[in-house]
């Protein structure tokens, strides 16, 4: 084992003639011990093949490999997979050797056993074709290469969820395009043929350019070769029409899919099942501009071709879309319509532990959120959470999607922040794949840099006025109305509010939300007036889709509410009070006499307080036609005749002079003469305030006394 083990290091480190010394120093060994025809004898023959093939002694190599196999049939049988190895070992020698008929036996004697053993599709198969494909091009023999190239592409195109397998197949089709392009020229059919499956491969790889290009080498191919309306170029229009929607150019998307659309119609006729394809990815590219009245009409015309052409199974991912559709436009009820019609189809013909059924509990889970309806959409989310568990395990990322969704309902929707945090925090353990200690504590500036990455990403995938691109700008809005970021909330706000209006109906949820949003920022920042015009907006749309009683509307009404409470506690009365034909303006809490006395006071200068204790006078409030103020009557008896201006005049304190007894003057004409003295008021003063009570006293003496 030692000698074998160093024999193995040293190959690694490609000192093969060390390498090579201790493996031979190994098999002497084994053989005295185990004799000529033990597996442990075929392990140290493959050791010594390969390090001579790498060494390219390749009569060497044959001589191990050959010993090798000697065994391996006698111990393993003629269809192992060892044996099919070793039969490619010794093809690749012979190969190399220039012995190509040779080699080409051996490698189909590998090929057999592999497509007995592991079956057509297996990348093991895909090795033997492509080994074949180098020996029949090795012997110009093009037509042979090209058929194994292109068995081995169709395995490794089937495999291409390996990123490894990418660059294997863009290798053999390039190899295939260059045997093409020798011996057939540029402007062959085959060749255009080529062209089409290395760029089918590059969209793969989302290298959406390199694709164009191929793609439109092959176009011009065929335009020259087969004509415009052909249905090869079709395909070409519609391939084209997927790379630039990869692209995020969906308006020339949608120009090269119309233009496949109409030469399938034509060709195929208009129940054509291609037709329903092309449909399909027309409504891709509206909903990628966020245009779902688009998306809903194309998608049904798909749906009504495949309803008449396939079986229920195949309509379900149409149903699906259908209802994601109408989700985002706002109808939700629509959306549910749709989303229960696969549900029995994949239940029924599939399995209710399938994942394609836990799609279909999401999809319920998302609608019920929108609605806000949250027990029912968790009810859904953790139905298909218990699917994703059974089939894919705790780490899966579709499991990790599930607790994200969950987290947000019970943040958002139940106003649970631990609850949230909890399942969020399964989510982000499961996508960064960290063993790190989670942070406990959310960070503003962390989910600001989450949700500006977020964005950028959208407006790679979608179009620029896409709602979701709106979703992004209201999501930053929110982190920064937390971070107490007004400025920066109101600009985001703003954004996500008129890409919104521009771009959903008027009525839709989302802009309902937006308003809501926005009405809280101006609240934060004391503009009510504002918050109260956005909340008064938001209750408009969510009383229309969800109705007067729902929790969204009551919420919104409860703020209005709020702010409505706040402002009749600060209700001010604006009133002047004018003094020495000085006027100056008051704020009264209340229209009561006492509060605008008070704030008579509150005018009055210094002076004016040195007047009223040196002239033993006191403050008098009359309004503009003199008529004395005293009384809560008369106080808003003025603001009723929008009359909210007092004067200020000076009255001076009645001190009777008493002498002995107090007399009183019951004599009319005395009375009489004393109130024609009323005139002069600089020298009676305090008589203005009693004119009306002698007046009063006159009229009793002449009418009871003398009873004229």
């Amino acid at each position: 084992d030692s000698y074998y083990n160093l024999g193995l290091a040293y190959n690694k480190k490609d000192e093969y003639d060390i390498a090579i010394t201790f493996h031979e120093k190994a098999l002497k060994i084994i053989l005295d011990k185990l004799g000529e025809n033990h597996i442990d004898v075929a392990n140290s023959y493959n050791k010594l093949g390969y390090i001579y093939y790498k060494k390219n002694e390749w009569d060497k190599a044959i001589e191990y490999s050959k010993k090798e196999l000697k065994i391996r049939l006698d111990k393993q049988g003629k269809d192992n997979i060892d044996v099919a190895d070793l039969y490619n070992n010794l093809g690749a020698a012979y190969n190399e050797k220039d012995k190509y008929d040779i080699a080409i036996t051996f490698h189909e004697k590998a090929l057999k056993i592999r497509v007995d053993r592991l079956g057509e599709g297996h990348i093991g198969v895909g090795s033997s074709y492509n080994n074949l494909a180098n020996i029949y091009e090795n012997k110009d023999e093009y037509d042979m290469a090209i058929k194994c190239y292109e068995k081995s592409l169709k395995i490794r195109l089937d495999r291409l969820g390996e990123d490894s397998e990418y660059d294997r197949a863009i290798e053999y089709c390039e190899k295939g395009l260059k045997i093409r392009l020798d011996k057939l020229g540029e402007d062959h059919i085959d060749v255009a043929k080529s062209h089409n499956k290395l760029g089918c491969i590059y969209d793969d790889k989302d290298e959406y350019d390199i694709a164009i290009e191929y793609y439109k080498k092959a176009l011009k191919i065929r335009l020259d070769k087969q004509g415009e309306d052909n249905i090869d170029v079709a395909d070409l229009y519609n391939s084209l029409g997927v790379s630039y929607n990869g692209k995020g150019e969906h308006d020339i998307a949608i120009t090269f899919c119309e233009k496949a659309l109409k030469i399938v119609l034509d060709k195929l006729g208009k129940n054509h099942i291609v037709g329903g394809h092309l449909y399909c990815n027309l409504s891709y590219a509206y909903n990628c501009k966020g245009e779902f009245s688009r998306v809903i009409e194309y998608y049904e015309k798909a749906l009504n071709m495949y309803l008449d052409k396939c079986n229920g199974i195949y309509s379900v991912d149409l149903y699906n879309n259908l209802g994601n559709a109408y989700c985002d436009k706002g109808d939700y009820d629509k959306a549910i319509e749709y989303y229960e019609k696969p549900l029995e189809i994949r239940v029924r013909e599939l399995d209710d532990n399938r994942d394609i059924v836990a799609i279909a509990f999401c999809n319920f889970g998302r609608v019920y959120f929108e609605k806000g309806q949250y027990e029912r959409s968790i009810e859904e989310y953790e139905k298909a959470l218990k699917i994703l568990l059974k089939k894919f395990g705790e780490h899966d990322s579709s499991v990790a999607k599930s607790y994200n969704r969950l987290g947000l309902v019970w943040l958002k929707g139940k106003e649970q922040t631990d609850k949230g945090k909890e399942y969020a925090e399964k989510a982000l353990k499961i996508f960064v794949n960290s063993k790190k200690k989670l942070e406990k504590e959310e960070k503003n500036d962390e989910a600001i840099e989450h949700f500006e990455k977020s964005l950028t990403i959208r407006l790679k995938k979608h179009h620029v006025e896409h709602p979701i691109i709106a979703l992004s700008f209201h999501y930053l809005a929110s982190a920064f109305k937390n971070k107490n970021e007004l400025d920066k909330s109101i600009e985001f706000g703003q954004k996500a509010l008129s890409l919104r209006l521009k771009k959903l109906d008027s009525n839709h949820p989302h802009i309902g939300e937006t308003y809501v949003l926005l009405g809280d920022v101006y609240f934060i920042n004391g503009d009510k007036s504002k918050a109260k015009k956005y909340y008064e907006d938001a209750v408009i749309i969510f009383t229309q889709i969800f109705g007067n009683q729902h929790q969204n509307t009551q919420d919104v009404k409860s703020k209005i509410k709020k702010i409505d409470q706040e402002e009749e506690k600060k209700v001010e009365f604006e009133a002047y009070i004018i003094q020495d034909e000085e006027k100056k303006t008051i704020k009264m809490k209340e229209l009561t006499f006492e509060e605008l006395l008070r704030h008579s006071y509150f005018c009055l200068e210094w002076k004016d307080f040195q007047k009223m204790n040196n002239e033993n006078v006191k403050l008098q409030l009359v309004n503009m036609e003199n008529s004395i103020i005293e009384t809560d009557e008369a106080v808003r008896k003025e603001f009723e005749n929008n009359s909210r201006s007092f004067k200020i005049i000076w009255t001076s304190f009645q001190r009777p002079i008493i002498i002995g007894k107090i007399k009183t003057i019951t004599n009319a004409l005395v009375v009489m003469i004393a109130i024609s003295e009323y005139t002069d008021n600089t020298i009676w003063r305090n008589l203005h305030n009693v004119k009306k009570k002698d007046i009063n006293k006159f009229q009793t003496i002449i009418q009871g006394r003398i009873k004229l």
